[in-house]
């Protein structure tokens, strides 16, 4: 099976904690409603830029990371989209979808098939779509995930929020990156 980069970069060493129970108080005021907001991140960075677009840097079949294995019920073997999310031709959030590898799902065949659209348009014009468990974490060491990373490492923010569609269990991760507005807000 491929492996990418990215998900190297995020496996097991980001330490997702439930949203309810996230203590740590050096999360941005202003990334804060971005992080918990429970409606459509691409519809919500649409309403952000004037030219919004998805970049996709990697799909196929490829392992889980540790803590997407614990969510999906220990399968593995999964189908992995990872893309960045441009608004105003800036990468804003790198996002990672990872669903089991289940053939014949129509679900997943939808999925692979999004090419350059966001996944959220999908999954949120499903009247099935369910929010199974949120969790936030900051993020370190960009330098792998980011094509707007320097030399200094930032402490970035991301969400991992689990659906469930129809039966199909998604993990969607989203990394808001260092061209994301809200990070300015935050050294004002």
């Amino acid at each position: 099976m491929p492996q990418n980069n990215h998900s190297l970069w995020l496996n097991n060493e980001t330490n997702w904690q439930p949203i309810d129970n996230n203590t740590d108080n050096s999360q941005p005021p202003a990334l804060s409603s971005w992080l918990s907001d429970k409606s459509s991140l691409t519809v919500r960075l649409k309403q952000q830029c004037n030219s919004f677009n998805v970049k996709v840097l990697f799909e196929a079949p490829t392992l889980a990371d540790h803590h997407e294995q614990t969510l999906i019920l220990n399968n593995e073997h999964c189908w992995v989209r990872e893309v960045y999310l441009h608004g105003d031709q800036t990468p804003w959030v790198f996002a990672r979808s990872t669903m089991p590898f289940i053939s014949g799902s129509d679900q997943l065949d939808n999925i692979q098939h999004l090419r350059s659209r966001p996944l959220g348009e999908l999954l949120f014009s499903n009247p099935n779509l369910q929010i199974k468990g949120r969790f936030v974490a900051p993020i370190y060491g960009e330098l792998q995930l980011s094509p707007m990373a320097n030399s200094k490492q930032m402490k970035l923010w991301g969400r991992r929020t689990y659906y469930q569609l129809n039966e199909l269990p998604i993990i969607v991760t989203e990394v808001f990156l260092p061209g994301f507005p809200a990070y300015d807000l935050t050294n004002e």
